[in-house]
């Protein structure tokens, strides 16, 4: 079972009434990340196509890519001065932000011959995942 599948039993488990988020002190519900999730969702479709790479710095928006089988690239709120970097090193097609409650999408211009990872993350019709780490994790 994939994340989101598994995500949407726990949304039908419970009704969408308990928490599944906090986030800057609000609480979010299943009921609530899965509306965004789907209004994303739709908003998504028109924009960006599966299979392109997007940074982002939203859960509703990473499930919403998830299913929509995008190499997702996410950031934290203490990236944005790594962000161009990360940009070029991800390869990333797109940049998705929030905006005073609106979702801001921008296609971002890239010239690179694409890894052959992502070439073959397209090819298995799959979502991906671009992980960047301080590097502490290589102490393990």
């Amino acid at each position: 079972m994939n994340f989101y599948a598994h995500f949407s039993t726990l949304v039908n488990k419970w009704e969408g009434k308990r928490v599944a988020i906090v986030c800057k002190g609000k609480s979010y519900s299943y009921g609530d990340v899965t509306s965004k999730t789907a209004l994303i969702k739709s908003i998504l479709i028109k924009k960006i196509p599966a299979g392109s790479k997007v940074m982002l710095k939203s859960i509703c928006a990473f499930l919403a890519l998830c299913e929509h089988k995008c190499t997702i690239v996410p950031l934290s709120e203490n990236s944005n001065s790594n962000q161009e970097r990360f940009c070029k090193i991800s390869q990333s097609d797109f940049l998705m932000y929030f905006e005073e409650g609106l979702t801001v999408t921008k296609k971002l211009k890239s010239k690179y011959t694409e890894h052959e990872y992502y070439l073959e993350i397209k090819k298995r019709k799959t979502s991906g995942l671009v992980v960047f780490s301080s590097g502490s994790s290589v102490h393990l």
